[in-house]
């Protein structure tokens, strides 16, 4: 009997990201975004609604790939199973 293999994507997804943003840190790289403080220096490149677009960006590819890996359950928006 096969085992259940559930895999929640969105903690994928957030570490794709936060590689992407170390990347633009390390080239001194920054998006601009309304929504963040401009004199708040520990906030994330990448914040607010970028991040939540990045993260559905993410979906699409990642589901893909967890359907080719074989799971029986892709949870495309949680945290945990």
């Amino acid at each position: 009997m096969k085992r259940k293999q559930t895999i929640c994507l969105n903690p994928y997804k957030a570490d794709i990201i936060e590689i992407f943003e170390e990347f633009l840190e390390e080239r001194g790289i920054d998006v601009p975004n309304p929504e963040k403080a401009e004199d708040d220096e520990a906030c994330s490149i990448v914040y607010g609604s970028d991040f939540a677009e990045l993260m559905d960006m993410l979906t699409d590819p990642l589901y893909r790939l967890a359907s080719q890996a074989g799971a029986s359950e892709i949870l495309a928006d949680a945290w945990a199973e």
